[in-house]
């Protein structure tokens, strides 16, 4: 009898170490997210491939996928303007929630996008005063440098390798994320972070 109550205790203990996701700091949030755009300003195509879901990874291909995220950072290179990103303001955090068995943060802040445009004229400047908000671009006429605020979201997954994956939350493919994460999970995302309250940091 004393060993099957050592076996349950040892199964509770297992449970609980081994299927809850870590919380994370507002300080441990912040630096993820600014690692996504210092990967970007470095083309750092590792970071995307590390960054990429277990099971996405796995229906693609692991070297299938490598190689076509090579291509992709191969051709940012020769680019002659490329864009660049600051650090991360306003950080908006929600609590840490879970859907089906996959934990996760939902976050929204703003990001200052950088690009040396030397061809932009009157009518591409008034386009992306149309998109983005005249309050939130800016152009140096001298320098030829276009600064874009961008109002953005993601969630950060808590994925099947125990690592933290940050993902795009505007506009995201529902069957993509129900495929990766469990039928439901979409609407489920979607249900509760309109029911959750940003934290008060």
């Amino acid at each position: 009898m004393i060993n099957k109550h050592k076996l349950i205790l040892f199964t509770l203990i297992f449970q609980i170490l081994f299927s809850c996701a870590p919380k994370l700091t507002f300080t441990e949030i912040e630096d993820k997210v600014n690692k996504e755009y210092i990967a970007f300003n470095k083309n750092d195509f590792e970071y995307e491939y590390d960054n990429t879901p277990i099971k996405y990874l796995k229906e693609y291909g692991e070297e299938g996928f490598r190689k076509k995220l090579q291509e992709i950072y191969e051709s940012r290179k020769e680019s002659e303007f490329p864009i660049m990103f600051n650090d991360i303001g306003e950080l908006k955090i929600q609590d840490i929630n879970k859907c089906n068995s996959t934990y996760f943060y939902k976050v929204k802040y703003i990001v200052d996008k950088t690009q040396m445009t030397p061809y932009l004229d009157s009518t591409a400047l008034e386009l992306n005063y149309k998109n983005y908000g005249k309050e939130n671009v800016n152009f140096n006429p001298s320098s030829k440098i276009l600064q874009t605020r961008l109002q953005e979201e993601r969630i950060l997954i808590f994925d099947k390798d125990k690592v933290w994956k940050i993902l795009t939350f505007k506009d995201f493919d529902s069957q993509l994320y129900d495929r990766l994460f469990g039928k439901g999970f979409s609407e489920c995302l979607k249900s509760k972070v309109g029911n959750s309250e940003y934290l008060p940091y």
